[in-house]
């Protein structure tokens, strides 16, 4: 009996061993396990800046009307996927058109008229040219015509001089008996004839002068041409200035045409579709939205995080909608400014108590490579990135 009751003490006490033995195995393992685990945390967390206020954005653009107008037609519905210049809808063009014809046959008829104050204009220039020569000639002549009268009528004052004084020594010699009187006669009417022809040459000498006095007026006369060609150059500048306006009034009026077409400025989903047809429009009005098919993330960073972060470092991206979905992306710029500093009222820190908190750094961060087909990412998805800044 005491050796049984022996025995089954020392088996117990085996027992008892064992089990502390492997309660303290079981203790360590789970304090390696437990150690590792925050080894590996704190050493993730060292390498890592996260943060679950991040969102997902993209390139909105407002489609709106550059003309007022009834909208015919519309193309497109909501959420449906547009390539750029997909036509999206359309104004009634005809008042724009009927604006464009009447000023195309506005221009033509401008154009016409150029080309006759052109030819106006040519001919003025011409006719006073040959005016102005024709009127120069005339002086050249007449101007000619009196130095050739002046120089006759110098020759007949000398002739009509020399036969004077030929009668005088021939009256002399008429007295003293040294010739006949019908020599002495002969004498005489040739020194009337010289007085005659002196006469006469002078009187030419001032119809000459005359002749030229006329010439130069004629000539003071075309010369008013130049006024006349002034004139008609002045019209065909005012005719040239006011196509140049046409034209530029043509030009318009198509751009306007053109603006009833209304396209997708970029590829993307149409969202916010406000236009239906029928509607009046005016240009500024909202009608839609595209939203563009590429897709980033800005991430709001406290200003603590973002010492060691760059452009370029690797990005994992946790998309709340897409638990399972795995994304990468890297760094592509950090905003120079906190989210506070750029808001529509930002504080004034300089007045009133100061209260320090915590602002927080936009970080743009693109995808690598093209999303998933399957993956469809709305603007303001939340994401969670956590930047490998290590």
């Amino acid at each position: 009996m005491n050796d049984t009751a022996a025995a089954g003490t020392g088996m117990a006490a085996a027992s008892g061993g064992r089990r502390r033995w492997l309660g303290g195995a079981a203790l360590g393992v789970l304090l390696l396990v437990g150690g590792g685990y925050f080894a590996r945390a704190y050493v993730h967390y060292r390498a890592h800046e996260a943060t679950d206020n991040a969102f997902i954005e993209g390139a909105v653009v407002q489609v709106s009307p550059r003309v007022p107008g009834h909208v015919v037609r519309v193309t497109v519905a909501d959420n449906q996927h547009v390539a750029a210049g997909t036509l999206l809808a359309e104004i009634d063009p005809q008042d724009f058109q009927t604006r464009l014809d009447g000023g195309r046959a506005a221009l033509k008829a401008a154009e016409a008229q150029l080309r006759s104050v052109a030819a106006d204009v040519a001919s003025v220039r011409k006719t006073a040219v040959a005016a102005v020569e024709q009127a120069r000639g005339g002086v050249e002549a007449a101007d000619a015509a009196v130095e050739q009268a002046r120089a006759a009528a110098e020759v007949a004052e000398v002739e009509a001089t020399r036969a004077q004084a030929d009668l005088g020594r021939y009256d002399n010699l008429f007295k003293t008996g040294g010739i006949t009187a019908s020599q002495l006669g002969q004498y005489s009417a040739q020194a009337r004839a010289a007085a005659a022809a002196l006469r006469v040459a002078q009187r030419r000498v001032t119809a000459s002068v005359a002749q030229t006095r006329e010439a130069r007026a004629q000539l003071a006369g075309a010369d008013i041409a130049d006024e006349r060609i002034g004139k008609a150059e002045a019209e065909q500048a005012r005719v040239v200035a006011e196509l140049e306006r046409l034209k530029a009034e043509v030009r318009q009026a198509e751009q306007d045409l053109s603006y009833t077409r209304i396209y997708a400025a970029q590829a993307g989903t149409v969202t916010k579709k406000a236009v239906e047809a029928g509607n009046f429009v005016r240009p500024g009005q909202a009608l839609l939205g595209i939203v563009g098919d590429e897709k980033w993330v800005v991430a709001n960073f406290k200003e603590t995080q973002v010492e060691r972060m760059r452009p370029g470092q690797s990005v994992r991206l946790h998309v709340d909608a897409y638990p399972d979905l795995a994304l990468t992306g890297r760094v592509d710029s950090i905003q120079r400014g906190t989210g506070a500093r750029f808001s529509l009222l930002p504080a004034e820190n300089a007045t009133g108590n100061y209260v320090k908190v915590v602002q927080r750094v936009p970080v743009k961060i693109v995808f690598d490579g093209a999303l998933p087909p399957a993956v469809s990412l709305s603007l303001g998805m939340s994401v969670v990135p956590e930047v490998l800044v290590r």
